[in-house]
């Protein structure tokens, strides 16, 4: 899975980890998670958009998920790793559960969604169709 992140005008050093949940049947939860990779050390450049990649194991997803990136490493408040919005998604559904995005709340400790309509974030997906 490749994604582009930023760091505003300065260089940032970050752990990233990419999580992909189940959808809920439920609008105000987030499901529970399919996978979970490792922290890994990304460098943020600085200035321009870097692409990051995971090279996932086999992991067998359902045809609709939710992908998170959970970041680390970084003082909050201060400096953060940014995930671009770009237009709408060429590909499939921006997202089954409603137009927007699914967000960590750190106070709360839980899930909230964030309605946007006309953007979306970047990822590509490179996938293998089951052979069943």
């Amino acid at each position: 899975m490749e994604f582009i992140l930023n760091s505003g005008p300065d260089p940032l050093a970050v752990e990233v980890r990419l999580v992909l949940h189940r959808i809920s049947r439920l609008r105000d939860r987030i499901g529970l998670p399919l996978y979970r990779s490792e922290l890994t050390p990304v460098q943020l450049t600085g200035g321009v958009d870097d692409v990051v990649t995971f090279e996932l194991p086999n992991v067998s997803v359902p045809d609709s998920f939710i992908w998170a990136l959970e970041f680390s490493g970084f003082e909050p408040y201060i400096e953060a790793p940014r995930i671009p919005m770009y237009g709408p998604a060429e590909i499939g559904d921006d997202d089954p559960t409603g137009e927007g995005y699914w967000y960590y709340n750190i106070l709360g400790r839980r899930w909230l969604f964030q309605d946007i309509v006309g953007t979306s974030f970047y990822c590509r997906i490179t996938a293998v169709g089951s052979p069943d």
